[in-house]
């Protein structure tokens, strides 16, 4: 992927299996895996403030069907120890245009390690989830 800093607004652009890799499993039968282009804006108002919106380009025909997201968000630091992140995602080709939300936090453990949480909820078994991570910066 690339990005372009154009203070205070960022773009991205990012590319997954540019070359759209297919594998054979052992019965002989072949899976391609589509191309998926994602770009993306990101604004930052004011200092420890982001706001981004970013959707894919394209298509995407997956096991459960056709796929094209969009998500808004946002992310603010409120201390120096303290980053909240919350969002919202939508799959443009479902008919429903079900939302799911998401929500997060990271919390400065010390000088060079994070401890980061995220909380996603919507309407399908498949759009639920939590996680937790440890991360280490120099």
């Amino acid at each position: 992927g690339v990005m372009m800093d154009l203070k205070p607004l960022r773009l991205g652009l990012t590319i997954k299996n540019l070359r759209q890799p297919t594998f054979t499993d052992v019965a002989g039968i072949a899976t391609r895996l589509p191309r998926e282009i994602r770009g993306g804006v990101a604004v930052m108002p004011k200092d420890g403030l982001t706001l981004a919106l970013d959707m894919d380009l394209d298509t995407v025909n997956l096991w459960d069907g056709p796929r094209r997201m969009i998500a808004i968000g946002g992310e603010d630091r409120l201390t120096q120890r303290l980053v909240a992140r919350a969002g919202v995602r939508w799959n443009l080709k479902d008919d429903t245009r079900r939302p799911v939300y998401s929500a997060g936090a990271s919390v400065r453990v010390n000088g060079s390690m994070w401890l980061d949480t995220h909380y996603t909820q919507g309407d399908i078994t498949r759009d639920r989830g939590f996680g937790a991570a440890l991360r280490a910066g120099f």
